[in-house]
């Protein structure tokens, strides 16, 4: 949710850009957007923000998908040893 909405607000890509890269439906971004889909919000840390910030310049830079998605795997860690990480086990 929080990557999908600044790739769309900060980045300014289309909806239909951001789901091919992230290999999901544009209806999905769609609903990430309007706050449908994905968690209520959540106050991110400030470590969580910059890796946010790195997913994002590696989707937008192709060229870094091997560190975007370690990036993506250190986010999921994050978020699964927090306490927001207790609803999704």
């Amino acid at each position: 949710k929080y990557i999908v909405r600044k790739l769309y607000f900060e980045y300014k890509m289309s909806q239909k850009e951001i789901a091919n890269r992230l290999g999901i439906t544009q209806a999905a971004v769609s609903q990430y957007i309007k706050g449908i889909r994905g968690v209520k919000e959540i106050e991110l840390s400030e470590e969580t923000q910059k890796i946010i910030d790195e997913i994002c310049k590696g989707i937008i830079n192709v060229d870094n998908t091997s560190q975007t998605r370690y990036l993506f795997c250190k986010i999921c860690n994050i978020v699964l040893n927090s306490n927001c990480g207790n609803n999704i086990r």
